[in-house]
C-alpha cells in the first residue's frame, strides 16, 4: 500500500507533539493553577459574603434590642387546621406555622416580633428561625388549648356527618386553637388583613 505524502506529514506532525517534552504537562499544570485560583477566588467571596452577612446581623440585632414599637402587646387568637396524617407531623404543624406567619408579617412589617404571652417569660422572638419545634419552649410564645390531645384525630361533628362531607366511621383532622402575642410599628389590623 502506497502512502501519500499529506498522510506521512500528517504522521510526523502528530509524531513530533507526542514526543515534545513538557507540551502536556505544561498545559495540565496551568489548567491546575487556574483552578486553584478560582477555587481561592470562590472561597474569597464566600469570606466576605460571610462577614458581610455577620456585620449585617449584628447591626439589626442592635437596632432590634433598641427598638420602640408603636403597637405593644397585639394579642390574637388563631387556629389551624392540621393536614398530616401522622401524629408526630401533625405536631410540627403548630410552629411552622407559628413561623410562617412571623415571616409574613415582618413582609409587611420589618419590625414585627413575637413577644411571649406573658410578659417577661421569655425574650421577644425576631426571626423565625427562632421559633421552635419544641412544643415546651413554644408554650412561652403560643398557647394552646388542649395539650397534645388537640392533635389527635376527631370524631367528625353531626352537621359534618348530615350534609355528607365525611362517613360515618371516618375521623377527622383536628383544628388547633391557640393564642400569640406580637408587637409592631404598622397597624396590626392591616397586617393581620394582609397576611390572613
Amino acid at each position: 500500500m502506497k502512502s501519500s505524502k499529506k498522510d506521512k506529514g500528517e504522521k510526523e506532525k502528530g509524531r513530533d507533539s507526542i514526543l515534545k517534552p513538557g507540551r502536556f504537562s505544561q498545559g495540565a499544570s496551568e489548567e491546575k493553577r487556574r483552578k486553584e485560583v478560582e477555587e481561592k477566588t470562590r472561597a474569597e467571596k464566600a469570606a466576605e459574603a460571610a462577614m458581610a452577612k455577620a456585620k449585617e446581623a449584628e447591626e439589626k440585632k442592635e437596632m432590634r434590642g433598641n427598638h420602640m414599637h408603636n403597637h405593644k402587646r397585639n394579642v390574637v387568637e388563631c387556629s389551624l387546621v392540621c393536614s398530616q396524617e401522622e401524629e408526630q407531623q401533625r405536631y410540627n404543624e403548630l410552629p411552622a406555622a407559628v413561623r410562617l406567619l412571623l415571616k409574613n408579617m415582618q413582609k409587611v412589617d420589618f419590625s414585627a416580633c413575637l413577644e411571649p404571652v406573658e410578659e417577661g417569660d421569655a425574650p421577644k422572638l425576631w426571626e423565625a428561625a427562632d421559633v421552635l419545634y419544641d412544643h415546651t419552649e413554644l408554650g412561652s410564645y403560643v398557647q394552646q388549648g388542649g395539650g397534645m390531645q388537640a392533635f389527635a384525630m376527631k370524631k367528625p361533628k353531626k352537621w359534618q356527618k348530615e350534609q355528607g362531607l365525611v362517613e360515618e366511621d371516618e375521623l377527622v383532622m383536628p383544628e388547633v386553637y391557640f393564642t400569640l402575642c406580637f408587637l409592631c410599628d404598622k397597624d396590626p389590623e392591616k397586617i393581620l388583613e394582609r397576611v390572613s
